[in-house]
C-alpha cells in the first residue's frame, strides 16, 4: 500500500471505509466476518507483493555475477578515481544490491587508461545482464495476478455493495498488469556509453 493510504493499481484498502458509512451498516458487515470484498482486495494485493518479491529476488541472485566486476572499480573510485558518468550511474545501481560487499580500499586510483578498460568490460557485462534480464522479465506469468484483478473488476462493487447492504460508492476498475508494465518496474541496469568501452 503506498504513502497515500492506496493500494497500488487502484485498489481500495479496507480503511476506506472508516466514516463513509452509516455506523450500523459497518456493525452489519463486521457482524458478518472479513467481507467477501476485502478478502478479494487482499488477495489481490499479497498476489502483486509476491509477484514483485520473486522478481527483485531473481534480480539480486543475477546481480552476483556482476559484483567482482563492480567491486574493483569501486575500490578504486572510494581511493579517488575518476569515473565516466556512465560507469558510476551503472556502479551505484549493481552496489545498492542487498548481496553486495565491498572490497578492501585500493591503495591507489586506477588510471584513466585503466578505468577505460575496465570500464569497457563491465559494460560488456551489463549488456549481456540486460539482454538476458529483459527475456526474463517478459517471460514471467501473469496468468495469476491478470485473473485476480479481472475477478476485482468484476466482483468487487458488487461484493462491496452486498456487504454495506445496497451502499453504492464509485469504482474505478484497475489496468490488468501487462509485461510491458514488468519491465517499466523491474528494468535493467544503465547502458555505460559507447565510447568508454
Amino acid at each position: 500500500m503506498s504513502a497515500g493510504g492506496k493500494i497500488p493499481g487502484g485498489m481500495e484498502p479496507e480503511g476506506v471505509l472508516a466514516g463513509a458509512f452509516p455506523e450500523e451498516k459497518l456493525a452489519w458487515a463486521a457482524a458478518l466476518g472479513v467481507p467477501a470484498f476485502v478478502r478479494r482486495a487482499n488477495a489481490l494485493e499479497e498476489a502483486q507483493s509476491t509477484l514483485h518479491d520473486r522478481i527483485r529476488a531473481e534480480r539480486s541472485r543475477r546481480l552476483r555475477f556482476l559484483h567482482a566486476a563492480a567491486r574493483e572499480i569501486e575500490s578504486s573510485r572510494r581511493a579517488g578515481a575518476v569515473l565516466p558518468p556512465g560507469i558510476a550511474a551503472a556502479l551505484d545501481e549493481i552496489i545498492s544490491d542487498p548481496r553486495f560487499r565491498p572490497g578492501a580500499p585500493a591503495q591507489s586510483a586506477l588510471s584513466p587508461r585503466r578505468v577505460a578498460i575496465k570500464a569497457g568490460r563491465l559494460r560488456r557485462r551489463i549488456l549481456d545482464f540486460n539482454a538476458r534480464w529483459l527475456h526474463y522479465v517478459a517471460a514471467v506469468s501473469l496468468e495469476e495476478v491478470r485473473s485476480l484483478q479481472m475477478g476485482y473488476n468484476r466482483w468487487y462493487p458488487l461484493e462491496r455493495e452486498f456487504a454495506l447492504r445496497g451502499v453504492r460508492m464509485s469504482f474505478t476498475p484497475i489496468r490488468l498488469l501487462d509485461p510491458e508494465d514488468l519491465i517499466r518496474m523491474h528494468p535493467g541496469l544503465p547502458i555505460i556509453a559507447e565510447e568508454v568501452s
